[in-house]
C-alpha cells in the first residue's frame, strides 16, 4: 500500500540528549554547525542514522525534526510485503516509541506531516514472461501530460514535474541490488511493482494540510491509485490498430461504438482535464463502460493486459 516516505513535525528536543547520541557509539550520527548569513547566528543540524527509522534529521533553529525511510521495511525487513490497515497503525506505534527512546519527547501521530510519499502495488503475475510482457507493453503507451521513459526492458516511468508513475520488474531489480536471500527472491519472481510517488499537489487535494493521520490511509490510496490504474488499463489495451480492425466485432450498437471510441482519441489526445470540462462525471463514468465493454471484445480474458486493484 505505502512505500517510502519522509515526515516532518515541529518539536522542541534537548540539545544534551542529541549531543549524547552523537558521542554514542551505537548509533551512527552528523553534527553540523553553521553560520547563518541572514540571521547572524549559529545554527546546528544533527543527522542521526538508525536501525529503526533509517534517517533522522533535527534543524535546532526551527525545532523541526524530519524522519525518512521505507514502512515495510522498517515494519518487516523488506518492502515485498505490502501494508495494510493495521500496519499502517504499526508504523505509527514504532516511530512513536523509538522517538520516546531516542529523545525523550512524545510526538502524537496528528502533528506529523508528510512531504513525499510513494504509493505502491504489487500486481502478482503468472511468470517472468508476463511480467516482461507487461513492461513491453507499458513502454509503448502515453499518459497525459506525462513523458514514457523506459529503461533497460525492466522499468518504465511515466513523469512530470510534479508526479512519477513507476512500473518496475520486481524481481529483476533485486537481483540488481545483488539480494542474494533465496526466499525474497522467490516471493518476488512474478511481481510487476507500480509506485506512485507523490507530494505537493498530490497531498495538498486529499489533506491541505498534508497530514499523515490523513494521507496514510486506504481512503488516500484508493484516491491516487484507483484514477491511476485506470488510465494505464484504458492504454494498455488500446492498440489502435485492433480497435480500427475489430470495432464492429462487439455487442455495442453503432451509437455505443462511436461514443467509445470519441472517448478513446480525446482522452489521449487532450487528456483527463479536457474529459472533465466537457463531460459530466456521469458521462465519463458511462463511457469508461463502454470503453471497457468495446476492448473486452477485442482479446480474450487471459489475453487481455489489465492490472487489477
Amino acid at each position: 500500500m505505502f512505500c517510502k516516505t519522509d515526515l516532518t513535525t515541529n518539536v522542541m528536543i534537548d540539545r544534551n540528549i542529541i549531543d549524547e547520541l552523537v558521542k554514542s557509539e551505537n548509533i551512527h550520527t552528523k553534527k553540523y554547525t553553521y553560520l547563518n548569513e541572514k540571521t547572524g547566528s549559529l545554527e546546528t543540524t544533527y543527522q542521526i542514522y538508525d536501525s529503526v527509522i533509517p534517517f533522522l534529521k533535527y534543524k535546532t533553529a526551527h525545532s523541526e525534526l524530519f524522519i525518512s525511510g521505507s514502512l515495510p521495511k522498517m515494519l518487516y525487513g523488506n518492502n515485498i510485503r505490502e501494508v495494510d490497515k493495521q500496519g499502517i497503525q504499526d508504523f505509527f506505534n514504532l516511530i512513536r516509541n523509538r522517538i520516546e527512546e531516542l529523545f525523550n519527547v512524545h510526538i502524537a501521530d496528528e502533528y506529523w506531516k508528510i512531504t513525499n510519499i510513494e504509493v505502491s502495488k504489487n500486481f502478482i503475475l503468472k511468470n517472468q514472461k508476463q511480467v516482461n510482457d507487461y513492461i513491453r507493453n507499458l513502454a509503448t503507451i502515453k499518459l497525459p501530460r506525462k513523458t514514457t521513459i523506459p529503461y533497460d526492458n525492466e522499468t518504465v516511468w511515466f513523469k512530470n514535474g510534479s508526479v512519477i508513475y513507476k512500473c518496475y520488474n520486481k524481481y529483476k531489480q533485486m537481483k540488481k541490488e545483488k539480494i542474494h536471500n533465496d526466499e525474497l527472491l522467490q516471493q518476488a519472481e512474478n511481481i510487476l511493482r507500480f509506485e506512485v510517488e507523490a507530494k505537493d499537489y498530490l497531498l495538498r487535494d486529499f489533506s491541505p494540510n498534508r497530514l499523515a493521520v490523513e494521507l496514510l490511509t486506504e481512503e488516500f490510496y484508493n484516491h491516487i491509485m484507483t484514477d491511476v490504474i485506470e488510465q494505464i488499463n484504458e492504454r494498455l489495451v488500446n492498440a489502435e490498430s485492433k480497435l480500427t480492425t475489430n470495432i464492429f466485432n462487439n455487442d455495442l450498437n453503432a451509437t455505443q461504438r462511436e461514443m467509445a471510441y470519441s472517448f478513446i482519441l480525446f482522452s489521449d489526445t487532450f487528456g483527463e482535464s479536457y474529459l472533465k470540462e466537457h463531460y459530466s462525471p456521469a458521462q465519463i463514468r458511462q463511457r469508461k463502460k463502454l470503453v471497457m465493454k468495446l476492448k473486452q471484445s477485442l482479446q480474450s480474458e487471459e489475453e487481455q493486459m489489465i492490472l487489477k486493484l
